[in-house]
Formats: structure tokens, C-alpha cells, sequence
């Protein structure tokens, strides 16, 4: 991605790939989630995946912006914020039973995000 994308748009396009991912997906995403819903001992290994994947981008993010990782805290605080937004968006696409996109309800989250999270 060029240098010149802002990072959270960055984020936005690399979650709107994972979104259109599950899309393809959208029959088995449903059965995943209700694994780990009857199998609470899973969770653990979930977290623990997601774990790594945010230390992967955050350390992205900070060879992105050129900064040291841990030393100023933006690439770890954009990173939390960018999947927090995408676990929203595939939390609503899963309650709403597939409808709309998960990259659209991707989009809308990060359009939130760049507006500073204003009240509905």
C-alpha cells in the first residue's frame, strides 16, 4: 500500500478484504461462530490467535510510520481501534443473518472511526 494512504484507511481496505474473505465464506462463518458459542474451552485459542495477528499489525503499523514498536503507543491504539471496528461489523453482519456485506458494514464502522465517532 502506498505511504501516502493514511493508516486507518490502510486498516479499512486490509479489514474490507477480510470482510469480502468471510463473504465468500458465509456459509461456514455462522457454524465457526456457533462452535465457539458451545464451546466456551475454545475461546482461549481464539484470543490467542487474534493476539497475534493485532502484534503483527501493530508492528506493521509501526515500520509504516516509523517509530519503534511500544514507544509511542499510536500503531498498538490504531490497531486495537481498526479490529474492534471490524469485530463490530462482523458481529452485526452475523446478527443480521448475512445482510448487508460484511464490507460494507466494514466501511460504515471505519467511516465512524474517521469522523471521531460523532452520536448517531
Amino acid at each position: 500500500m502506498p505511504a501516502e494512504v493514511p493508516v486507518l484507511e490502510a486498516l479499512r481496505l486490509m479489514s474490507r478484504v477480510e470482510a469480502e474473505h468471510v463473504q465468500r465464506q458465509r456459509e461456514q462463518w455462522p457454524l465457526r461462530l456457533k462452535v465457539f458459542e458451545q464451546n466456551p474451552s475454545l475461546l482461549p485459542r481464539l484470543v490467542a490467535g487474534g493476539t497475534e495477528t493485532e502484534r503483527a499489525v501493530s508492528a506493521a503499523v509501526a515500520r509504516r510510520i516509523g517509530v519503534e514498536p511500544g514507544t509511542s503507543g499510536y500503531p498498538e491504539l490504531v490497531t486495537a481501534v481498526a479490529m474492534a471496528a471490524f469485530r463490530a461489523a462482523m458481529m452485526r453482519w452475523s446478527a443480521a443473518d448475512g445482510r448487508p456485506a460484511p464490507a460494507d458494514l466494514v466501511d460504515e464502522a471505519f467511516s465512524q472511526l474517521a469522523a471521531g465517532l460523532p452520536n448517531p
